[in-house]
């Protein structure tokens, strides 16, 4: 039989990291894991710390604004076919698992094209694009939170995987031992980053001299975030590999909304203010956060125009202040924050994707 699989993922962290526990999972299983990704240096530098093999696609998002990019997006997506299928040719796979993004396109066309069998890791709980244009001739779609509509094709609620070494400091995390008395407030804007929550992780940390403050920039704001500085309570951290060690230090979290920063902030059972991205496609950020908060692990808070940002601050202020004083509210936004986590995840996926009936044609 043959043990190879094609992993594609690509573009932001959020689709590049549940692939890659997923890889990590698979691999436990005597199976040979080999990525395709985009030709990005910051894609290949994370996949590159894996030390799993990889091939690159000339590829672009189609939907980034300017006649210029598309143009650029609809060449390099041309030389992608041809690319692509020198790659399945060379690799063979048994199957194909796509992290649903623009990435994934020219793979997954093929895949449906040869009758590949593929599946789909669909990360937020309103699907993407590629996802609801490939569901239906997915093997299955594993869902890392539950959907706010249906789609066709078969799905299959899993949490979002997480990478092992995540998971392992989560399995050890004793919420006895969490220190709410001294609190650290954690702030995330995701992968790339929020300007908007560097600015109001600064403001609050001028607000709160007695609370300590790490602010995880992302690398393109990191520069212009730390000259802002005023307050010596206040870390700035470009970027990290292992945020499982800054989810340890952290009392708090106010985060956007990306569904693996909230998939990994529950396994960590952290109390969680919620700012979703206002921009992101379909509103999925709003959904993810609506989920948390409906199961009472955290608070959602939309963010402000330009205008309202003093009393925007003030808001959160008085949010922060209203948990810090109540120890039971932070205590029972922990507890069922642990109870919506799903650490097995990864586990779970490649259990069903390598099961034996799954053994399929090649080309």
């Amino acid at each position: 039989m043959n043990s190879r699989i094609l992993i594609v993922a690509g573009g932001t962290g959020g689709h590049i990291y549940p692939a890659i526990a997923v890889a990590e999972a698979i691999r436990e299983r005597n199976y040979e894991v080999i990525f395709v990704t985009r030709n990005n240096p910051g894609d290949i530098e994370i996949i590159k710390r894996t030390g799993i093999k990889y091939f690159l696609l000339p590829t672009s998002n189609f939907m980034a604004p300017g006649i210029r990019k598309k143009i650029i997006s609809v060449f390099n997506m041309a030389c992608s076919i041809f690319v692509f299928l020198k790659i399945l040719w060379t690799v063979n796979p048994q199957f194909l698992i796509a992290s649903g993004c623009y990435v994934s396109v020219i793979p997954l066309v093929w895949a449906v094209i040869l009758k590949k069998q593929f599946y789909l890791l669909e990360q937020n709980a309103i699907p993407g694009r590629v996802v609801r244009y490939f569901s239906r001739h997915a093997r299955e779609i594993f869902l890392g939170f539950p959907l706010f509509y249906p789609i066709k094709g078969k799905a299959f609620y899993s949490g979002n995987p997480l990478r092992k070494s995540i998971v392992m400091a989560a399995q050890k995390f004793n919420l006895e031992k969490k220190n709410f008395s001294n609190p650290t407030i954690l702030i995330l804007g995701g992968s790339q980053g929020a300007y908007f929550l560097n600015l109001i992780g600064l403001s609050l940390a001028s607000l709160f001299s007695q609370l300590r403050f790490i602010i995880v920039t992302g690398k393109q704001h990191y520069s212009s975030t730390r000259n802002q500085v005023k307050t010596t309570n206040c870390d700035i951290i470009e970027y990290t590999y292992h945020p499982e060690k800054l989810y340890e230090k952290a009392s708090i979290v106010i985060t956007r909304a990306g569904a693996m920063v909230l998939s990994e902030i529950l396994a960590f059972g952290l109390p969680a203010i919620i700012i979703p991205y206002p921009f992101a496609a379909n509103n999925h950020q709003k959904a993810n956060a609506q989920y948390i908060v409906q199961n009472k692990a955290g608070v959602i808070l939309e963010q402000c125009t330009s205008n309202e940002l003093s009393q925007f601050i003030n808001t959160l202020k008085n949010i922060l202040i209203d948990l810090l004083s109540d120890k039971n509210k932070l205590l029972a936004l922990s507890k069922n924050a642990l109870k919506l986590a799903k650490l097995d995840a990864a586990d779970v996926i490649a259990r069903r994707t390598t099961k034996p009936q799954n053994i399929y044609l090649n080309l």
